[in-house]
């Protein structure tokens, strides 16, 4: 089939191929004068080198990410709001705050599904103090601290150099002195009573709660004592250090249940591993 340009002078035995426009058969070289003049483009080669107006949507550019929230000092967004725990005089809530809304982690990579109703401030500015942070990180200084001892014992685990967590540590080892040192008198105390008495003493059960001391029963003169659970706890704990014996061993079953079959009280809490450590020391 012949050339569709008007006018073509080629040969009919010269190939044709479908105009790019139209789609009628032309020769190669007659392909530039298809449709001369108008608006679409002449061919494959003109097309390619025709240049395009810009839009008036690469004038204005790509639009511009979304400005980060406003964070406070601590880097915690300003629509998290936080203050001290209310009624609550202890220290500690001056450095963990509840939040006023409860909140769930956003973090896309460190997904949960638990609600914190605290934030510690200490942790919070550790998280600023790294050199490489995002918008998340503040998260990680979330919690939920029910009582102030438990906000005590995570300052005193996550910021040991922390003024209030050396004081609460001072006052822990102080007020384990003093226990200690009012057990040993009460022990001195029954072991007094235990002794010279030619086996005339009998004994009572004892009592949690309940304080050393003596009394007369009855016509038979025979004096009676009751230990607190804190007196045989000292008892206990220097019967192991004499001895060389490890905290495990009160820890174990066996020994609870002799304990508790010899006091007869099947509730007895026996001595826990930081009073034993704190006497040791």
């Amino acid at each position: 089939m012949g050339c569709s340009v008007t006018g073509c002078q080629e040969g009919d035995e010269l190939k044709t191929d479908p105009c790019t426009v139209c789609g009628k058969l032309v020769h190669h070289m007659c392909a530039i004068a298809v449709f001369e003049g108008a608006e679409s483009a002449l061919n494959e080669r003109k097309a390619s080198s025709k240049k395009s107006k810009p839009s008036v949507a690469s004038h204005l550019g790509s639009p511009s990410p979304q400005p980060a929230a406003p964070v406070s000092e601590l880097g915690i967004p300003l629509t998290i709001k936080h203050a001290r725990r209310p009624r609550c005089p202890d220290d500690i809530w001056d450095l963990i705050h509840t939040l006023e809304v409860p909140y769930k982690k956003q973090n896309p990579w460190k997904k949960s599904r638990i609600l914190y109703r605290d934030i510690c401030l200490l942790c919070c500015e550790k998280i600023k103090s790294r050199s490489k942070t995002h918008m998340y990180s503040w998260e990680e200084a979330l919690c939920n601290k029910t009582h102030a001892s438990n906000a005590n014992d995570h300052v005193k685990l996550k910021h040991a150099d922390h003024p209030l967590a050396i004081l609460a540590d001072q006052s822990a080892t102080e007020k384990s002195k003093t226990d200690v040192e009012t057990a040993e008198a009460d022990a001195d105390a029954v072991l007094d009573l235990t002794r010279g008495t030619g086996g005339a003493v009998a004994s009572t059960t004892p009592s949690p709660g309940a304080t050393t001391g003596a009394i007369t029963a009855g016509e038979s003169g025979s004096r009676f004592f009751r230990a607190t659970e804190k007196t045989l706890n000292v008892l206990i704990s220097k019967f192991l250090v004499s001895q060389g014996l490890p905290y495990t061993l009160c820890a174990s079953a066996p020994f609870k249940d002799v304990i508790r079959a010899a006091t007869g009280n099947p509730s007895f809490a026996v001595l826990g591993r930081d009073k034993h450590d704190r006497l040791l020391n």
